[in-house]
């Protein structure tokens, strides 16, 4: 599936996809953030972001070690808390890539479906995918894949290349 947002040039795509490469992970993260947002604008879900000051983090998910995820997505009736990551696959083969998240990012972030009885799931942005916006969703819950390397202990799920879906953020 590829769609289009006439709001923005194809001379911004190209900035946030560059900004999506970026080594420095904060930057990375937000160009990641924003593409999400165009994706939830074009399948036409109501979503809220829920903000990165650390204002925006109550004390009680502090003290349980919880984790915020990005946006919050209201859609057929129900909701779902989205984090968003722009990652290199943790393994790559043939045509399957692995994503995840850390077993303490997992933790954190399963402690927060658990207490607010909200499905989180995650959206990856594929940065394997030169000059694309490519990326797959997932429940947490999905991910149950362990995975070493020398980034630590993950849980991960692989996905098909035709699990993945690519987005055009400005008009052709």
């Amino acid at each position: 599936m590829t769609v289009t947002s006439p709001s923005l040039t194809a001379s911004d795509e190209i900035l946030v996809r560059l900004a999506m490469d970026d080594k420095d992970i904060e930057t990375a993260g937000m160009a990641g953030e924003f593409a999400a947002s165009k994706v939830f604008d074009r399948a036409g879900v109501a979503w809220i972001d829920l903000g990165q000051s650390p204002d925006h983090h109550s004390t009680s998910l502090k003290l349980l070690a919880a984790h915020r995820p990005d946006y919050l997505v209201l859609h057929g009736g129900g909701s779902l808390l989205i984090d968003v990551k722009t990652y290199t696959p943790r393994r790559q083969a043939g045509d399957a890539h692995r994503f995840g998240v850390t077993d303490i990012e997992w933790a954190a972030l399963k402690a927060t479906q658990d207490i607010g009885g909200v499905p989180v799931a995650l959206l990856f942005w594929n940065r394997r995918a030169p000059g694309r916006f490519s990326y797959v969703i997932c429940l947490l819950d999905e991910l149950q894949v362990p995975h070493a390397d020398d980034a630590g202990s993950w849980r991960c799920r692989d996905f098909a290349a035709d699990e993945f879906s690519t987005i055009r953020l400005a008009a052709a």
